[in-house]
């Protein structure tokens, strides 16, 4: 049966506490991407869920008596950020849930490699991104590390959970309505003046992706459900 340990682990994202830095670092540059979270589901989770009768039901089925102090509603619900020896939720479900813990990547990301953005060269620019992917940054381009991230969470995969907590094994989640609606936050190369949508091309990349990752991450929920009885 897939532990509590099992469902972080089944996410792609490096939730490492010790390398969050926490959505206000992102904000820095990212103010009306930032803007456009604070609309979203994703940022409201942090002060409404504790508060929700079905959360707090939920809750007290799996023996949780903290919903913002136990793993099993942090590792998906929460930003969880190292403060002086505690691990403490920061956010609700904010950037590095989905791009990833930013210790290792934020300052290489943004960097213009130690130039200016009007100095910086093409080829330094590909190998300043080449150098944050490989410090763990998911970069909206990565289109299948970012749906596992978004699956992790939206599928379950964990029995208890569902059968005797009673949480849903899944939401009413499909990629392209979700990075296209409230998620969207596509600002960046117009300085804020816009939020565009996706490309038709890229909206026909996120379906395909979506649709082949939540294939994916079920049956590997599947396979994982039940123990074998001997």
């Amino acid at each position: 049966m897939l532990t509590v340990l099992g469902l972080a682990a089944h996410r792609t994202v490096a939730s490492d506490p010790a390398k969050i830095v926490g959505p206000n670092a992102c904000a820095e540059c990212h103010k009306q991407e930032a803007e456009a979270w604070k609309g979203s589901h994703h940022f409201k989770t942090f002060r409404e869920m504790p508060r929700r009768k079905e959360a707090n039901e939920i809750a007290e089925r799996m023996g949780v008596q903290r919903i913002r102090s136990e793993s099993l509603c942090l590792n998906c619900h929460y930003t969880v950020q190292q403060k002086d020896n505690s691990k403490q939720p920061v956010a609700g479900i904010s950037c590095e849930s989905c791009h990833s813990a930013g210790e290792d990547w934020i300052k290489v990301h943004s960097g213009d490699s130690g130039k200016t953005e009007k100095t910086e060269t093409k080829t330094e620019k590909e190998s300043r991104w080449k150098l944050a992917d490989s410090k763990g940054m998911i970069r909206p381009s990565s289109l299948y590390r970012l749906a596992k991230n978004c699956y992790g969470c939206h599928v379950v995969p964990q029995e208890d959970l569902v059968n005797k907590g009673g949480h849903p094994a899944g939401s009413a989640f499909e990629m392209v309505s979700w990075l296209q609606g409230e998620v969207r936050h596509n600002t960046w190369h117009s300085k804020g003046k816009e939020n565009v949508p996706a490309s038709a091309a890229r909206k026909r990349m996120l379906y395909l992706i979506g649709l082949g990752v939540e294939l994916e991450t079920g049956i590997r929920a599947v396979s994982r459900a039940t123990a074998r009885k001997r």
